[in-house]
């Protein structure tokens, strides 16, 4: 939610929120995001990343700001950027590896 509020007082254009649980999301829209997407209503991460990419125009999110600290957020963040992109990691993971999970060219 923090996030949220801090792409508002700067001006952000599109704030996308994506939550697994609605109340969440309806707190979300309520402090600023232009649009929320349940994490539960796609059946796959692919499909979700086709859903926000079309809500963002397709060109990818100038930042996306991970704060959940799950591994497959991490990721799906990852493919949601636009080159020159931004990516700010707030969630941490104990004890896990995540070189192996994105290759950056």
């Amino acid at each position: 939610m923090a996030a949220v509020l801090v792409a508002r007082s700067l001006g952000a254009g599109c704030i996308l929120a994506v939550d697994r649980i609605a109340d969440r999301l309806a707190m979300a829209k309520s402090l600023g995001a232009t649009d929320v997407v349940l994490a539960n209503t796609a059946q796959q991460a692919l499909d979700r990343r086709e859903g926000i990419l079309a809500l963002i125009g397709g060109r990818g999110a100038d930042v996306v700001v991970e704060a959940t600290g799950a591994i497959s957020a991490f990721s799906e963040g990852i493919s949601l950027l636009a080159s020159g992109g931004r990516y700010l990691l707030v969630g941490l993971w104990a004890g896990q590896d995540i070189r192996s999970t994105f290759v950056l060219a």
